[in-house]
């Protein structure tokens, strides 16, 4: 990790920080109205058991507000039953209320200036007791505001992810927990809107679809805060999960509900990528910073090299591959793991200039004509929206899948004439922007050094902040990693 903090001066926390301020503000007001002081609203913990005592809620739901993605939807049912316990029955708004209580509870506390009715839950159990209504009811209503709510959240704002691998390390960890802002690239319009709510691709763990095809919307998004910029770390949809890795039919998805992949974007649109002998180079200028990437080393020892001794040099992915033992690490950790007594030589491999990769499958694969491999790769022009290119027999690997896949045309072939749609074609104009994915661990992650271009459309968000970070070798309170909590992912 190259830099950690809290990152305050940015103006997206900023923005952040004024919403949090209002809801506050706005909870100030609703406490007083309801015969509470004021300043229990300004009290982490003490004013969320505060509220729940509002709406007639059971204390024991402050559990609920510690665990993640969990605590979004208490949350905004509590936003929800609020605004009901002080006589708010209009649904748009209490779905707003969910969607953006920074903006709907300020107006109501400020400018309605709302008498508290008592616990919207009370008058639930009033209402059983006259047979006017049940539990089933109460929990109804407010999971089904919640869900709505939340829906749209994880939709065009923000969402939890988990890093679940280790082509990230040793900027992103593996059993980071992290929340990827929609926001900065601009949200994208759900393609698949037949979907359970909160579901992504499968349900409860099982290759069960959430969600049914047959209604596909076309590609949309909202205006952005910002582009993909050089270095940026983003989820996207993995792009060839149609095929697998000897080129065949795979898993077919809708574009937004294919797997989510978080890499760090190393090539914009009209970049030209090169990596020469694991130096990633962008338009001719050296990209990579000191001491982030991670390669695998060989390492030999006079005895067994215990897993624990890695740990604790922070080498957590390691592997024994036949007679060899790998290491991934930068050169810092690689020069403590020599220092080990038993350790008798660390050696970087670095794959060399034409030389075959351990590894099927590199992008385009057509080693005749592209010998190349994870250490040696390109010189590649990355697409731009809007750029024509001119078709060769030569460069038609690079871009096919773009043509026939991504944008949607028909490509074939008459004796050495291409054909897009069925008309001879020598040039094409590309409709979408392209950029170029590897992971930091760059002998160990799935990038577009296998599979190619990541499409503009495939994009899901910015790596915003890591909220949670698991050791799961640790013990006890030492499975928590303290030092990573609150970290932004941008600086990584």
């Amino acid at each position: 990790m190259l830099n950690s903090g809290f990152f305050i001066s940015t103006p997206f926390i900023i923005v952040f920080l004024i919403m949090a301020v209002l809801v506050h503000a706005a909870l100030y007001k609703f406490f007083e109205a309801a015969g509470e002081k004021g300043w229990k609203a300004l009290v982490p913990f003490y004013s969320w058991w505060v509220w729940l005592g509002l709406i007639g809620r059971s204390k024991w739901w402050i559990l609920f507000l510690i665990l993640p993605q969990v605590n979004i939807v208490v949350i905004i049912a509590m936003s929800v039953e609020l605004l009901r316990s002080f006589g708010k029955k209009n649904i748009p708004m209490l779905i707003l209320s969910g969607i953006a209580p920074f903006l709907v509870l300020p107006y109501v506390a400020f400018v309605e200036k709302p008498t508290y009715n008592g616990p919207i839950h009370d008058e639930y159990k009033r209402l059983k007791k006259e047979k006017k209504t049940s539990s089933g009811v109460e929990w109804m209503e407010a999971i089904l505001f919640a869900l709505i709510a939340a829906s749209i959240i994880r939709a065009f704002i923000f969402e939890a992810f988990t890093i679940p691998t280790q082509s990230m390390e040793n900027s992103l960890l593996r059993n980071d927990y992290l929340f990827v802002s929609k926001l900065h690239y601009g949200s994208r319009v759900p393609m698949t809107p037949l979907a359970l709510p909160l579901f992504h691709n499968r349900m409860l763990g099982q290759d069960v679809k959430p969600y049914r095809e047959f209604v596909q919307l076309p590609y949309l998004r909202l205006p952005k805060f910002q582009k993909i910029k050089n270095n940026d770390i983003v989820v996207f949809n993995f792009p060839a999960q149609d095929i697998d890795m000897n080129g065949q039919i795979g898993m077919v998805r809708p574009v937004d509900k294919r797997d989510n992949y978080i890499k760090r974007c190393v090539g914009i649109p009209g970049d030209t990528l090169e990596i020469d002998d694991q130096i990633l180079k962008i338009n001719g200028k050296v990209m990579d910073v000191p001491g982030r990437n991670q390669f695998a080393h060989e390492v030999t020892t006079k005895g067994v090299l215990k897993e624990d001794k890695l740990y604790e040099l922070d080498i957590p992915d390691f592997r024994k591959e036949g007679d060899r033992f790998l290491a991934f690490a930068n050169d810092e950790r690689a020069d403590k793991l020599k220092a080990v007594p038993i350790v008798t030589a660390v050696d970087k491999m670095v794959l060399r200039k034409g030389s075959n990769n351990p590894n099927s499958g590199i992008f385009p694969q057509l080693p005749e004509l592209y010998p190349w491999n994870l250490d040696n790769f390109g010189k590649l022009w990355v697409p731009k929206k809007g750029s024509t290119v001119q078709l060769t027999a030569q460069n038609i690997a690079l871009y096919k899948r773009i043509i026939d896949v991504y944008e949607g045309h028909e490509l074939g072939y008459k004796g050495s004439q291409i054909l897009i749609d069925g008309q001879p074609a020598t040039e094409y104009t590309f409709k979408f922007d392209y950029y170029m994915m590897i992971g930091d661990n760059r002998h160990n992650s799935l990038d577009s050094r296998y599979w190619g271009f990541v499409p503009e459309d495939h994009i899901v968000g910015k790596g915003w902040l890591i909220f949670m970070s698991v050791d799961r070798n640790a013990k006890g309170l030492k499975k928590i990693r303290w030092n990573r909590i609150f970290n932004r992912v941008a600086k990584m």
